[in-house]
């Protein structure tokens, strides 16, 4: 069924309830009417968020419909309980009114971070049995404004150590825009690597579920390489902000793949797959241990060795989920991201697990 036509039928459905509303006020005078309202009510919220997220272009939209269509479905049960109760003439103890306050939806759109926070990592190259730190990296969030938009910038930095500079110098950039939906709004990426240095720029003209377009624009040293459009026919991200989305997911509730995202890297638009693969602990040494929730991305480039589950993400398993430990697979070895410190986390780290050394 096109999806004009599901509109239109959702719309009418709310109009229908609307009207019920109107003509059960004027013309019914007995009590019982106020529970067949509410029953109503109810309903007019379930199908109203329903008909915002399949009109949504924004995954901010799509998010704040559903929690509409929550505050209708979760109270929809019980009022249509009292209404038939009470049409029936089965008497229910007044207490048991108080039950619908127990269920009142308490999910505040609320993200995992805040401004000011700090994660530092070590990055590790390995090859078969061999694994050497082969950098650093520093990721910072910090409140700022976009083309009159209130935005978070984000901010990773890579930096190779002295003894791998000697074998492949690393001094990369990625910085991001987004808005308060985890919109992106702009990208730039930095690359400065043996020799090989590119600004790269991303301008987000448009996003949403069935269309992003993004202009693309690369210089090195002064020179332009190009300047480009590349769209998608889903959501679309730029490296760094599809990390934000990920962090944003609710983990416990994500039973089935994520698979309506792209990302745009150069002149490719990779189409990425996210799967939820369970909980894992990771332990980072004998005292020290991280609850975790283990995300796989699946997808296709050159720079990657195997398109599924190309990158891993251990995501802690708490209010921040921040990234504990990431493995890229490369088309020569494997990265090993290990995180080092954290600060100014919004929620309590929870997740981390610090085990009493055992004194003989």
């Amino acid at each position: 069924m096109a999806l004009p036509i599901v509109q239109l039928l959702i719309f009418t459905s709310i109009a229908l309830s609307a009207y019920m509303i109107a003509v059960t006020l004027e013309r019914c005078r007995s009590e019982k009417r106020y529970k067949f309202i509410y029953c109503l009510v109810t309903l007019i919220f379930y199908n109203l968020g329903y008909l915002i997220e399949i009109s949504s272009g924004t995954l901010g939209g799509a998010v704040v419909a559903v929690k509409i269509m929550y505050v209708g479905g979760c109270f929809m049960s019980p009022f249509f309980f009292f209404f038939t109760a009470e049409y029936c003439e089965i008497r229910v103890p007044k207490k048991y009114y108080f039950f619908p306050l127990l269920i009142i939806p308490v999910q505040a759109n609320e993200l995992p971070f805040q401004t000011e926070e700090e994660l530092k990592f070590d990055i590790h190259y390995k090859y078969g049995l061999v694994m050497l730190k082969a950098g650093t990296a520093n990721y910072k969030i910090v409140e700022s404004r976009y083309d009159n938009i209130n935005s978070y910038h984000t901010m990773l930095d890579f930096k190779t150590t002295s003894f791998f500079d000697k074998i492949y110098r690393m001094r990369d950039t990625l910085s991001s825009q987004i808005n308060e939906n985890i919109q992106p709004l702009y990208h730039t990426r930095t690359v400065n690597e043996r020799g090989y240095n590119f600004d790269e720029e991303l301008f987000f003209n448009s996003f949403g579920r069935e269309y992003s377009e993004v202009r693309v624009r690369r210089e090195s040293r002064q020179i332009l390489k190009f300047d480009t459009i590349l769209t998608s026919n889903d959501f679309g991200y730029d490296i760094l902000s599809i990390i934000h989305f990920i962090r944003s997911l609710d983990y416990s509730q994500m039973k089935s793949p994520v698979s309506n995202i792209s990302t745009f890297f150069g002149k490719e638009n990779v189409k990425i797959t996210i799967r939820n693969e369970g909980q894992y602990v990771v332990e980072k040494s004998e005292t020290l241990k991280y609850k975790t929730y283990k995300i796989a991305l699946d997808f296709t480039d050159k720079v990657f060795n195997e398109s599924k589950n190309a990158i891993e993400i251990w995501m802690s398993d708490d209010e921040n989920h921040i990234p504990v430990k990431i493995k890229a697979k490369l088309r020569i070895g494997a990265a090993e991201v290990h995180l080092t410190s954290c600060k100014n986390l919004k929620y309590p780290f929870s997740s981390e697990v610090k085990i009493p050394v055992r004194k003989n």
